[in-house]
């Protein structure tokens, strides 16, 4: 099973790094290339950022290691694979613990990371739904069968996207 999940992480494309003061492109890209990243593609957005494209995933974590450990001022965004299955469960109360549904939830076999109670958004009382995430597993999907927990009847489903223009 190790086999099919490095070929998937290396036939995934990582998401670019954006570097941040950026000064001397040339000091950068001389160190990035001893550094074993592999190929990889850099654009200048404006006179103090960079964009860097890697082609593997085994390269931009190198490069995330050379940027950390020179303290770096980059950005980078979370690899598809990396992030967290994320649903909404009904019918639970409010007032509930969370952290004894996350217990109930490991019982039943899911590796819950975070809960959290979802407010009204203009009364900002609490309502009988929670964001759930869970660490990334195969078995996630099966959290949509569960129909009782913390003896409650809820029902598990995915969260709606927002359909407003988020303001900037």
């Amino acid at each position: 099973m190790d086999q099919n999940n490095s070929s998937n992480e290396k036939s995934m494309k990582p998401p670019p790094i954006y570097v941040n003061n950026g000064s001397n492109i040339n000091v950068i890209l001389s160190n990035l290339s001893t550094q074993n990243v592999g190929n990889f593609k850099h654009v200048t957005l404006d006179n103090q950022r960079v964009k860097f494209s890697f082609e593997s995933v085994e390269g931009y974590r190198n490069a995330i290691k050379y940027f950390e450990t020179h303290k770096a001022e980059y950005h980078t965004f979370q690899m598809k694979n990396e992030r967290s299955f994320r649903v909404v469960i009904r019918g639970l109360h409010p007032s509930c613990d969370t952290n004894v549904v996350k217990n109930a939830l490991r019982e039943q076999g899911f590796e819950p990371l975070q809960m959290v109670p979802i407010y009204h958004p203009i009364t900002k009382v609490p309502l009988p739904l929670f964001f759930l995430h869970l660490k990334p597993n195969v078995n996630n999907d099966k959290i949509y069968d569960l129909n009782r927990l913390y003896y409650a009847v809820i029902k598990v489903e995915p969260p709606k996207p927002k359909r407003h223009i988020i303001q900037a």
